[in-house]
């Protein structure tokens, strides 16, 4: 049993060893490893969520169709959630999409960009093909014919599995952090079933800069909509709004 005078001692120990790794965490990916920015385009929805208004939910809108990496082994894990992949990463114009899976992160070609991907983020699709089984002979002195078996005169045939498609859905970063006051309006100006919003009839889009880091290891870097950040966006919004409604008080009043 630990004494008493021992007890605050320890529990300040245990206090700020569980400190340090998240300390190293921003440490290392702030100041010490190396990143690359890359734009992935965005729509915003409204999310069903307590802290509704302090952030807005995104959803990846075109990630590409990677290939899967042709030396890979498909794990046929029990849980296949806990199987994470790896994706590299190519530029598409203004955006970004995803170019090959990976399965297992020792094949993942040296210095190329990459991100991990957990595995509740990606399904994969499945191709069934037929394989026949070759002919078996009966020995015969006049001819040779095919050995038909008693139970079943078909011949057999094998199933194999093999992917045809992986396709993620979202990235690790699904949410973006706003001022409160700003968040309802972004989702108001951007949320769209077809995956970008429009302002004054025009289609914008949001577009999220991610920091990839060498390790595939991501953080947002801003949101931006054309030349302004997000927030920038949203506040001229807001503005313009504002002052419509007085032209229209002001021209009630005149009246």
């Amino acid at each position: 049993m630990i004494k008493k005078e021992y007890r605050l001692p320890i529990y300040l120990i245990v206090f700020a060893c569980s400190l340090i790794y998240p300390i190293y965490q921003i440490v290392n990916l702030n100041y010490l490893m190396d990143y690359e920015i890359f734009p992935f385009e965005v729509s915003l929805y409204d999310p069903l969520d307590l802290f509704r208004g302090r952030y807005v939910a995104l959803s990846y809108v075109e990630l590409g169709k990677p290939e899967v990496h042709e030396a890979e082994s498909i794990p046929q894990a029990a849980n296949r959630l806990s199987q994470k992949v790896w994706a590299t990463l190519q530029r598409d114009g203004d955006v970004t999409k995803l170019s090959k899976i990976y399965f297992d992160k020792k094949h993942l070609p040296k210095g190329e960009p990459f991100v991990k991907i957990d595995g509740d983020n990606y399904y994969i699709s499945w191709q069934y093909e037929e394989i026949a089984e070759p002919e078996r002979f009966e020995d015969n002195k006049e001819n040779r014919r095919p050995a038909v078996s008693e139970k079943n005169s078909k011949q057999k045939k094998e199933k194999t599995k093999k992917i045809k498609t992986v396709r993620v859905t979202r990235l690790p970063i699904s949410k973006y952090f706003m001022n409160e006051k700003l968040a309802p309006e972004a989702e108001k100006l951007l949320a769209s079933t077809r995956g970008h919003g429009t302002y004054r009839g025009e289609r914008v889009k949001a577009i999220l800069h991610l920091r990839v880091y060498e390790n595939g290891h991501v953080a947002s870097e801003k949101m931006t909509v054309g030349d302004k950040t997000i927030e920038e966006f949203v506040e001229q919004s807001l503005k313009e709004q504002a002052a419509e409604a007085e032209r229209k008080e002001g021209s009630r009043s005149w009246k």
